[in-house]
């Protein structure tokens, strides 16, 4: 059981809204979450519909007396017991709360008139004791991440859940050279760039050989978790830094990722990981024979991760995040040719056959090999592709992507051609 304290201006002390909190509650499995102290019942009436709406399991509430006052030099909580009791009520009616009671300023004669107000409801009999017959509450409990701050949702309406992908060490110079010589506001910078380009969530390597990951994750975690209002994913092969990025954070994380290349052991100690931090994960379809190409391997994975993360370890299948790859189309190898339409047929296949999960691209690796320019088309056409599939993430850089309307006919055309495929016969030689 959690009780937040939401102030007057509509946040937690910290910043937290009650979505954020709502999030982070119910991946922690908290079993009770309510609302206490800092206000008054009606200052909390918005709240508690939130919860009563969003919150999947019981409620309690336990406002103070009113907002305290000033009067002769002492504090005085204005609610009388009956009004207290009254609000109440209402709550118990209105929005089907669980459990009651008082915080600041409350006293026996609060509670008196409470529990008489209990004993006016109507009744139902449960293990020989009498209780107030809850009221059935219509829940839309949305999955998401959170920061400390905020909360986001893993779908997004018509749009993906776009995971920047420039806080890497791997893949940013500009990171990687901050990162060295210990630029850790240039590092935050480009988080924050991130957000303002329109990354819903940020993706965070720090691997770099000769220097101590577990330090430089920790110090990006530390700088990044009161500074942005982005959910973090946590990306390293390392499960020693994955833990210590956990440890640190206050919201709901991405862990990035697992796989089954070395057999299941490896997968298991992150997913329990998962389990204790609250985290989602992102699971790649790779196996003990390597990377998923074909359409069926990595459909048959997918299948694999399904069970061993939610069946086995109870994962809820919404904060399971599948990335079935993407590799080069640009190599001019015959074998590659086909590679970018076999993992739209996958993500097609993987979405019918399990709707729940959330399917995510690293998308950049598409058009590995090209120029810039043709970089941003391949790239843009083929997430739009990987949309209409099913899709319903990336990591991507944001700023990159252009619509296809913005781009010319004859360049989506090539980049099609190019996804599909697509070849010009090769005229006859008289």
């Amino acid at each position: 059981m959690a009780q937040v304290t939401v102030e007057t201006t509509g946040t937690m002390l910290v910043g937290s809204d009650i979505a954020a909190a709502t999030t982070i509650m119910n991946a922690m499995d908290v079993d009770v979450m309510g609302l206490n102290c800092a206000t008054g019942p009606q200052e909390m009436a918005e709240h508690v519909r939130y919860l009563s709406q969003n919150w999947p399991r019981k409620i309690s509430i336990l406002p103070n007396a009113g907002l305290p006052e000033l009067h002769c030099g002492k504090v005085h909580f204005p609610l009388s017991p009956d009004e207290m009791a009254r609000w109440l009520e209402r709550f118990l009616k209105e929005d089907g709360i669980n459990i009651v009671g008082g915080c600041c300023g409350t006293n026996e004669d609060h509670i008196a008139a409470i529990n008489a107000m209990l004993e006016r409801q109507e009744f139902d009999k449960t293990g020989g004791k009498k209780r107030p017959a809850p009221v059935k509450r219509s829940v839309h409990f949305i999955p998401s991440v959170a920061s400390l701050y905020n909360s986001v949702e893993l779908r997004q309406e018509n749009a993906i859940l776009a995971i920047g992908e420039r806080c890497n060490a791997n893949g940013s110079k500009k990171f990687r050279l901050a990162q060295d010589s210990g630029d850790w506001d240039t590092c935050v910078d480009m988080a924050k760039e991130q957000i303002r380009e329109g990354s819903h969530t940020l993706d965070i390597c720090t691997a770099f050989v000769g220097r101590n990951e577990v330090a430089d994750m920790s110090e990006m975690v530390t700088r990044l978790r009161g500074s942005v209002t982005a959910p973090l994913v946590i990306d390293s092969t390392e499960l020693i830094v994955l833990e210590a990025a956990l440890k640190l954070y206050a919201g709901k994380a991405i862990i990035n990722s697992i796989n089954f290349e070395d057999g299941e052991e490896p997968a298991h100690a992150r997913m329990k990981l998962a389990k204790k931090y609250g985290a989602a994960v992102i699971a790649l379809t790779i196996d003990e024979e390597g990377m998923a190409k074909d359409v069926d391997r990595k459909v048959a994975i997918a299948h694999r991760l399904y069970d061993f993360c939610c069946n086995q370890y109870g994962l809820p299948a919404s904060d399971l995040m599948i990335d079935p790859l993407t590799f080069t189309i640009c190599t001019g190898n015959e074998d590659d040719r086909k590679l970018g339409l076999w993992t739209l047929e996958a993500i097609e296949r993987i979405h019918k056959e399990l709707p729940d999960i959330q399917i995510i691209l690293g998308l950049s690796n598409i058009s590995f090999g090209l120029n810039p320019a043709a970089r941003h088309v391949l790239n843009s056409v083929y997430l739009d592709h990987a949309q209409k599939r099913g899709m319903t993430g990336a990591i991507i850089h944001v700023s990159k992507i252009a619509p296809l309307h913005k781009i010319p006919a004859h360049e989506v055309q090539a980049a099609e051609d190019l996804i599909y495929d697509r070849r010009l016969p090769i005229p006859e030689v008289a």
